[in-house]
Parts: C-alpha cells; sequence; structure tokens
C-alpha cells in the first residue's frame, strides 16, 4: 500500500467514518461527537445522583415560584413532587438502558446532561402566558389511555403546553441517543415512543390509582399507594442497573433468611387485618414497599455481619471473600433504598425497620457483638421478628403509630417466643470458625451431634409454643414441629436441611396468620 493510500485509510478511520458506522449519516457526525463526549465524561454514580437530584429540586422550585400559585408549597408537596420526577427519571433510564443497549452508568450521564430539560415547562409556561404562568397539577380525570396518546393529553386538566414541549424533547433525545448507540433507526423511534408513552402513562398513573381503589384525594392509603409505587420504580431500578455495574449483591442475598423476615411482615399484616380502617387492595403497594425494604435492610445487614465474620468465615465453610476494608458505601447505599421504600409505606413502618437493622448492627459488630453468646443472639433475632410483625401488622392503620398499644400481647409473645426458640438452628454450620473466634454457639458448647439434637428439640418446642399461645389446631401443630426436627436430625447436607426448615417456617407462619387473623380458624 501506497503512503498516499495510507494516508486515506487514516482519514476514513475519522469521526466521519465512525458516525457511518454507527448506522448515522455523514452530515449528523456531529451527533455522534456529542454523545461520544458524554461517554467519556469522568462522572461517577455519586457525582451524576447529585446532579439529577440537583436538577429535580431546581425544577420543582422554579414551579411554585414561575408557575400560576407563585408560592412555596408545604413539605408534604415536595415529598410527592420529588417521588413523581424520581420514579420519571427512573423509567426513562429503564427505557433508555434497555433499548440503546449501554452501560448503565454511560445511560446515567446521557439522563445527567439531558435532565435540565425538565425546567423547560415552567419556563415556557411562563413566556406563553404572558407572565401569569400555569396552574400544574395531578391529573385526577383522565380520558382514556388511547385519547391521552394521540392527543397529548390536551384534553386532560392540569397539562400545560410546557409540558407537551417537555416530553417532545425528550423523546427527541431519546431517538437521538439510541440510534448513536445502535445505528439502527427503527429501535431509536421505538425508544422515543416508549418515553412518550411512559411520560403519559406517569401523568395519569395518579387517577388511575384512584380510580380502582376509590380513595378520594389526599386520603392517607391514596398517598402511600402512590408514594409506594412511585419507591418500587425508583428501587427496581437502582437495584438493577447497581447489580449490573459488577456489584456482587446478589451473592450475599440468604434467599431463605430474607423470605422468613418478608414472610413475618406478612404475617403482621395479615393478624392486623381485622384491625385495619381499610382493607382494599391497595394495602398491596405499601406491603410490597415494606417487603422490599425489609429485603434491603437485611442485605445490608449481610454485608456488616459478614464483614464482622471475615474470620469465621475464613476458618469455616462460607468463603465469602469479605474484604478487610468495611464495605461502607455499599451498606450506606443499602440502607438509604431501604429508608426510601419504608418511608413511601409510612413514618411508622421506617420507625420498625430501622429499629431491626439497628439492631443487626448491634447483634454483628464489636464491642457489644450481641451475637457472641447464643442468648443474646437468639433474644435480638426475637425482638428483631417481632418489629418487623409491628410493621406489617400496621400497613393498614389509620394511626400506625398506635401498633405497640394495638398489637394483641398473646401475638407478641408468639412470635418472641417462636423465633427466640428456633434461632439457635441456624449456627450449626460454621462450629468451626465460631470456636475460633470464642462465639458461644449450640455447636461450640455441646458438639455439633448434641447440638443437632437440641437444635431439633428447640424448634419442636418452638412450634408448640406458638401452637398452644395462638390456639392453633395441636396435633397440626405437633406434625409441623415434629417434620422440622425430623429434618434437621437427620437431614446431613446443610444446604438442603436449611431450605427445608425454612420452607416449613413459611407455610407454619401462613397457617398461623390464617388462623389469629380469624380468615380461617384452625383450632
Amino acid at each position: 500500500m501506497t503512503s498516499r493510500a495510507r494516508g486515506k485509510s487514516r482519514i476514513g478511520a475519522g469521526p466521519l467514518h465512525a458516525a457511518a458506522s454507527h448506522g448515522i449519516p455523514m452530515r449528523f457526525s456531529g451527533l455522534h461527537r456529542f454523545f461520544d463526549g458524554i461517554e467519556r465524561l469522568n462522572a461517577g454514580p455519586l457525582q451524576l445522583a447529585g446532579v439529577l437530584v440537583s436538577v429535580l429540586f431546581v425544577r420543582i422550585v422554579l414551579e411554585w415560584a414561575l408557575e400560576a400559585q407563585k408560592a412555596i408549597e408545604p413539605p408534604a408537596s415536595l415529598i410527592l413532587f420529588v417521588a413523581y420526577f424520581a420514579s420519571a427519571l427512573a423509567g426513562l433510564f429503564l427505557i433508555l438502558w434497555w433499548t440503546s443497549g449501554k452501560p448503565s452508568l454511560s445511560v446515567a450521564k446521557v439522563l445527567a446532561v439531558f435532565s435540565p430539560i425538565l425546567w423547560i415547562p415552567p419556563i415556557w409556561d411562563l413566556v406563553a402566558s404572558g407572565g401569569r404562568g400555569f396552574t400544574l397539577q395531578f391529573v385526577f380525570a383522565p380520558p382514556p389511555y388511547a385519547s391521552a396518546l394521540l392527543n397529548a393529553c390536551a384534553d386532560c386538566a392540569g397539562v400545560s403546553s410546557g409540558l407537551r414541549v417537555e416530553v417532545l424533547v425528550a423523546a427527541v433525545a431519546s431517538l437521538a441517543f439510541v440510534v448513536w448507540a445502535t445505528g439502527r433507526w427503527i429501535r431509536g423511534l421505538l425508544a422515543a415512543a416508549a418515553v412518550y408513552a411512559f411520560v403519559v402513562f406517569q401523568a395519569l398513573w395518579p387517577a388511575y390509582l384512584m380510580a380502582s381503589l376509590g380513595h378520594p384525594y389526599p386520603d392517607v392509603f391514596f398517598m402511600r399507594e402512590l408514594l409506594s409505587s412511585y419507591a418500587l420504580l425508583v428501587c427496581a431500578t437502582v437495584v438493577t442497573a447497581w447489580h449490573a455495574s459488577g456489584t456482587a449483591l446478589a451473592q450475599r442475598i440468604r434467599l431463605e433468611r430474607v423470605l422468613h423476615y418478608v414472610a413475618l411482615s406478612v404475617f403482621g399484616a395479615a393478624i392486623g387485618f381485622p384491625h385495619w380502617a381499610h382493607a382494599g387492595p391497595g394495602v398491596l403497594l405499601p406491603l410490597a414497599a415494606l417487603a422490599v425494604s425489609i429485603a434491603l435492610a437485611f442485605l445490608a445487614a449481610v454485608w456488616v455481619n459478614d464483614w464482622s465474620d471475615r474470620r469465621i468465615d475464613a476458618w469455616g465453610t462460607r468463603r465469602t471473600g469479605t474484604s478487610a476494608s468495611f464495605p461502607l458505601g455499599t451498606v450506606i447505599g443499602l440502607v438509604l433504598l431501604s429508608t426510601l421504600t419504608a418511608l413511601a409505606a409510612g413514618y411508622a413502618a421506617w420507625v420498625w425497620v430501622a429499629f431491626a437493622f439497628a439492631l443487626s448492627v448491634v447483634y454483628s459488630m464489636p464491642p457489644l457483638r450481641l451475637r457472641r453468646h447464643v442468648f443474646s443472639a437468639s433474644l435480638v433475632l426475637a425482638v428483631c421478628a417481632l418489629a418487623v410483625v409491628a410493621a406489617g401488622f400496621g400497613i393498614g392503620l389509620t394511626s400506625p403509630e398506635t401498633v405497640p398499644t394495638t398489637l394483641p400481647p398473646a401475638v407478641a409473645l408468639v412470635v418472641l417466643g417462636f423465633v427466640f426458640l428456633a434461632a439457635p438452628f441456624k449456627d450449626l454450620k460454621d462450629a468451626a470458625g465460631d470456636h475460633n473466634d470464642g462465639v458461644v454457639t449450640l455447636a461450640t458448647w455441646l458438639g455439633p451431634q448434641t447440638a443437632r439434637t437440641v437444635a431439633a428439640g428447640l424448634v419442636f418446642s418452638a412450634v408448640v409454643w406458638a401452637t398452644i399461645l395462638s390456639g392453633f389446631l395441636l396435633p397440626l401443630g405437633l406434625l409441623f414441629g415434629a417434620v422440622a426436627g425430623g429434618v434437621i436430625l437427620l437431614v446431613k447436607d446443610w444446604t438442603r436441611m436449611e431450605r427445608v426448615v425454612f420452607a416449613l417456617d413459611y407455610v407454619f407462619l401462613a397457617a398461623l396468620a390464617l388462623h389469629l387473623s380469624g380468615l380461617y380458624v384452625l383450632a
């Protein structure tokens, strides 16, 4: 090849060639350079999150100051606006991520760069109205969804021309980004259509929710349901992107134990059903938010516990590869997500979940490290279980802060005794590591074989305790206890034994909940 030819090949490999390789005509090469520059930005997740939060806050204040009301609204309005816009960004992130195929961090960078699109409505409406502004509000009398899509919510009260311009600009930006990322115009058009359809649906979602549940605005249950739906979307987006970034979240999930605490919250909700002021299906959304919050708080507690137990894990059989440095960022992130979803379900729900997490820290971390002795460890786990039950019990109460006086004492005794007696069985696995670290469990105290026998007896006693105090059908309770104890004695493989015992735990809690709630009395 001649030097001239080589020079031509080098020229052909420049921006114009790159743009053409992305399926973008040469006249749009500037678009390619623009998005390529965004992708090369040196910005991490915390910086991008800070930018997005700042843009949201500016949008809210601009709306208050420039739209027709021209007044700072109360904190409840701020919370609702933040939840609404955060869920909007979460939905847009998922759409762009799925359609573009780009890494989550690249999509977040694009979202942050284009986030000032949110400032368009208050400024546009101020100019278009000659300085009067527009009264923006949630749509509570929506047209059919198909009609709203076709006319861009022209028939929706509370939707301004500025909002329509905002949606149009967002759809065009989505089209450009996905075409740049994939080189496929069809996929770009689908992304733009999905963005448009999602934004319209989200604008109408409060009205659809209200119509399906029959709650007047601003009914307390409706607000919990609406905030819970927003929080669940945001949480799902963050966890999905976080996991996709390479963080080993899934590796630390103790699925059986997570489901145990989630089952306890549902157990509490079922027992609280006769005390609820509202029995509509919308209570399921706050309950789902509570379950997610409990799962995230438990996962954060697992990170704390694994770090505290890193020497035990090295001696034992788990070998999680826990770093010597404390995973502060991961724990803070999980706690923040847990707080977000719990607060959406209600302030009292958050108090109980935060209380249980605080106890889990005391359980794991030195200098207290209450898990060092089987009795203190079992007591802490029993109180954590009762806190989770209390959170579920209050989901349907108009005043969930009254749970301490509303929760029947017999139920509290059932939960405390059941978990306190059954908890020691979980430490049968790490006997060698516990012994070397000076932790007193049944296995280190009595020896592995005797400990297994005692643990089987304690689990049987736990089921009998709950059966007698609750008035549950005694033969059925004895059967549950005998099967669970037999599994602990006879099944030598720890993983299989744990799964079977926890499966029996879920079934027993479900039967007990039906009995105590009066939905299906087994006596």
